[in-house]
């Protein structure tokens, strides 16, 4: 018996250094995805996000901004275009006038006016 409880808390030990860890390389991941975004390095932003996150709506929104910015700056949402819309029209946050901004940007970019219209009205001042 005294074995049993040792393994189970020596196991809660184990797995709550694992979730430590990985929150860790997680803060770390998403710092380096900032400090990408702001020298410009937009691909670089892209592949890090896409190496470590798979669900876009697990992630902290200012990462998520930075990703989808980062996307819309490199016309690289041709696969994903439909889950940017889709998050930045569920996105209500801190950084929704700032994602309204950047993807009307990027609807006038390609000549779609009318969606380009529809997002920068939706910019709240």
């Amino acid at each position: 018996m005294k074995i049993k409880i040792i393994f189970f808390l020596l196991l809660y030990h184990l797995t709550c250094l694992s979730q430590e860890n990985h929150l860790i390389v997680n803060s770390h991941i998403q710092s380096q995805i900032k400090n990408a975004y702001k020298v410009n390095d937009y691909n670089l932003s892209i592949q890090l996000y896409q190496n470590f996150f798979t669900d876009i709506h697990l992630i902290d929104e200012e990462t998520n901004y930075y990703y989808i910015s980062s996307l819309l700056k490199t016309f690289k949402t041709n696969k994903i275009k439909s889950e940017v819309e889709k998050y930045i029209n569920l996105n209500n946050g801190k950084y929704s006038n700032k994602l309204y901004y950047e993807f009307g940007r990027f609807q006038f970019n390609k000549n779609n006016f009318k969606n380009a219209i529809k997002y920068l009205s939706k910019i709240k001042v």
